[in-house]
């Protein structure tokens, strides 16, 4: 069974236990923030499935091909709610509009490439999106005046969380692979892997901070 524990699958399983731990109670804001359950959920069963099919790469890029609207749907689709009341209706707009072009580009690539193909292209998309909007959104919050300590401020960990992993991201599908060889490491360890390893860390370790502040508020 150690073989199934992933770094990347203890820090979605902690994430996951943290939201059951903190988000309590029966109000709109709070029932939106449990969204996350059912969410990291699907994203626990999806690591599990990938660890188990790491042998057959087809069967690997279905699991992760199938995932990514999901992943798009929700992450971007609580992204849009937080900035909704603090974006301009042309950024709003705009961030619907760039949406809409990645789900284009993720049909059209599955129909030129296949399922058992790893849609790449629009994981780096996708990745550009929701790093753009994460970024949006704390330049938007910084601005604004809320009379508390910026750091108690739930949205504000689950979008630092949201920028620095799919920045990580889009730097793992469509930098490294310039920079180095696939067979390079560094500290004996793939490129990739590392960032991914500490992209993740920052997602969900910031995800918890978040669903603590929630609690708290």
């Amino acid at each position: 069974m150690a073989v199934y524990l992933t770094p990347y699958l203890m820090a979605q399983v902690a994430c996951l236990a943290a939201s059951f731990r903190y988000l309590h109670g029966t109000d709109r804001e709070t029932r939106r923030w449990q969204g996350h359950r059912g969410y990291l959920a699907l994203v626990v069963a999806v690591e599990v499935a990938a660890v188990a099919l790491r042998d057959d790469p087809a069967g690997n890029h279905l699991l992760y091909n199938l995932y990514l609207p999901v992943e798009g749907l929700f992450v971007g689709g609580f992204l849009y709610r937080l900035l909704r009341p603090m974006a301009p209706r042309r950024v709003r707009y705009g961030y619907l509009a760039a949406g809409l072009a990645v789900a284009a580009a993720y049909l059209g690539e599955l129909a030129l490439g296949g399922w058992g193909r790893l849609a790449t292209g629009s994981v780096a998309l996708l990745s550009l999106l929701l790093a753009a909007g994460g970024v949006l959104y704390l330049a938007l919050l910084v601005r604004t005046d809320r009379g508390s300590p910026l750091w108690r401020h739930a949205p504000l960990w689950w979008a630092v969380g949201v920028a620095v992993f799919y920045l990580g991201t889009l730097l793992a599908v469509a930098g490294l692979p310039l920079l180095w060889a696939s067979g390079d490491t560094v500290l004996g360890v793939a490129p990739y892997a590392l960032v991914f390893g500490v992209s993740n860390a920052a997602l969900y370790g910031a995800w918890i901070m978040a669903f603590v502040c929630t609690a708290a508020s």
